[in-house]
């Protein structure tokens, strides 16, 4: 079984795979067999008896060669925060590098430097990479004075370890502050509403299911149970959270006394600001794909519902002392939001990253002709 459309390579990038692909680092190799098997436009099916693997684990690596083509298979692992002793020894291992090194040598080597330090060259060499400072670290300060061969090196010629240079003690690095049980939930909780965007963004609100969602964030599947229960409470929590914004949104530009041509310009780039989002878009096509769902479309509706009269409510307010009436100002809420909706879609499918500058500005001259009362200055 074949599909129609396979993945386009390039000369140099089946050669590199080709290589990959017989890579001792058997993660490595998957991932170049999995990419040569889409261009050879295999079906997932067949890829997923044939290597083994899941269809999640196509989506996301075919998403990522597709964007990054070679450099999107290399592993991105977010890691953990540095410890105290790590950052210690870092601080270390930067001070230490600007020392001249004993044996009279003009810099150190990761192995010489380790060697004084009694940690291993390896981990010499990643502090290095990560200050950019190469791969033979930087030229030390002249202004320090160097130290003196052992005299067990001078008497005999053989090379004595090396002592350990006399640093200056690291700045105090203050310990950090333990998060209480509620700010971990909550962090979490933000953390899976970013991911499950990001994979419906990626892979479709239909792809993004709640394993899809767990692997993006790096939590087992039990995490999402935990914190959201099913994956329409998650859909929910998406939705709620741009609720959550646009409504904070509004009151920042009710400013007493301002002309309503700025206060129109305060609320339309806050506006744009949020629906110009990858948040916005994976909100859309939660709102299109529970049409048709009888059990989440209720949920949806109300929540939906309750972003349009709060949003209704601020306008008025914003607009109160201008004598706009209270219809007059939603149907220009509503319109201005609307014209933000298309321009926001129609932005998936354009080239151009100018945010759509001409037409917004073209909305806030409709809206202020709209807001603005016959007998005030426009």
């Amino acid at each position: 079984m074949t599909n129609a459309k396979g993945l386009l390579l390039s000369a140099e990038e089946r050669r590199h795979l080709g290589a990959l692909s017989r890579s001792p680092h058997a993660a490595d190799a998957r991932r170049a067999r999995l990419v040569l098997l889409l261009a050879r436009g295999m079906s997932w099916k067949v890829i997923c008896a044939e290597l083994p693997c899941t269809p999640d684990y196509i989506r996301r690596w075919k998403t990522r060669f597709a964007m990054e083509r070679l450099e999107g298979l290399r592993p991105k692992h977010r890691g953990r925060p540095a410890s105290l002793a790590e950052r210690q020894t870092e601080a270390q291992v930067i001070a230490a590098t600007r020392l001249p090194p004993p044996d009279g040598a003009a810099r150190w080597t990761t192995r010489s430097l380790g060697t004084a330090l009694g940690i291993s060259h390896m981990r010499v060499q990643r502090i290095w990479e990560r200050r950019g400072l190469g791969h033979a670290g930087a030229l030390p300060d002249p202004a320090l004075p160097g130290a003196m061969l052992s005299s067990v090196t001078a008497l005999t010629g053989t090379r004595a370890p090396l002592p350990k240079p006399r640093l200056p003690a690291p700045a105090a690095v203050p310990a950090p502050t333990r998060r209480t049980q509620r700010e971990r939930r909550e962090s979490t909780r933000r953390h899976l509403v970013a991911a499950a965007i990001d994979c419906i963004c990626e892979y479709g609100f239909a792809g993004a299911s709640s394993a899809a969602v767990a692997d993006r964030a790096g939590v087992s599947r039990g995490a999402v149970q935990h914190h959201f229960g099913t994956r329409d409470r998650l859909l929910l929590a998406i939705l709620e959270d741009l609720r959550g914004k646009l409504v904070a949104r509004a009151p920042r530009a009710a400013t007493a006394g301002t002309p309503v041509a700025d206060r129109l310009d305060a609320l339309l780039e806050q506006y744009w600001d949020i629906i110009n989002s990858r948040h916005f878009i994976a909100t859309v096509q939660i709102q299109l794909g529970t049409v048709n769902d009888r059990e989440l479309y209720p949920d949806v509706f109300k929540l939906m519902h309750k972003s349009v009269t709060e949003l209704d409510r601020d306008w008025v307010a914003i607009f109160a002392e201008h004598d706009v009436p209270p219809e007059r100002v939603k149907a220009a809420r509503h319109l201005a939001l609307a014209s933000f909706r298309g321009l926001a879609v129609r932005q998936v499918y354009r080239s151009s990253r100018d945010g759509w500058a001409a037409e917004r500005s073209l909305l806030k001259e409709m809206m202020r002709n709209a807001l603005t009362p016959a007998s005030a200055p426009r």
